[in-house]
């Protein structure tokens, strides 16, 4: 089974492009903290990612250094030959789903409970709704 799951923060903001065929990738870092690790300073993994097609524009477009972001994918290993006939490794997770998480460190994107009639469920709070009995329809 070939599956990973991260959550980390952007390096960098993502780099958008389009191959010969018309296909639209982006190409970005994230860090990942270690867990456990119990020095002072937190130690963290830089893991090169991608992805494709519709959440590519978007992660571009929404998205930027500093963003926190979860997402569900797998390692890929890809191999290539380069100009001098040596054959060269490229390391990646292919993202196949993206959650956004935050913006920079400390700002949510969400809005928060107190600014909106809705919980994160997307339903309405009834303690926040005032009824009359003529409200009701029986």
């Amino acid at each position: 089974m070939n599956r990973i799951d991260l959550i980390g923060r952007l390096t960098r903001d993502p780099e958008l492009r389009k191959t010969e065929t018309g296909h639209v990738r982006a190409d970005f870092t994230i860090a990942v903290n270690r867990i456990g690790a119990k020095e002072e300073q937190q130690q963290a993994d830089f893991i090169n990612c991608r992805v494709w097609g519709n959440q590519a524009e978007n992660l571009a477009h929404f998205q930027s250094k500093g963003s926190q972001i979860g997402l569900e994918g797998s390692l890929r290993i890809d191999s290539y030959t380069d100009k001098d006939g040596n054959t060269k490794y490229s390391t990646y997770v292919l993202a196949e789903r993206i959650e956004y998480l935050s913006s920079k460190k400390g700002e949510i994107k969400e809005e928060s409970k107190e600014e909106s009639n809705e919980d994160f469920s997307g339903s309405f709070k009834l303690d926040e709704i005032e009824l009359d009995d003529s409200d009701l329809p029986f």
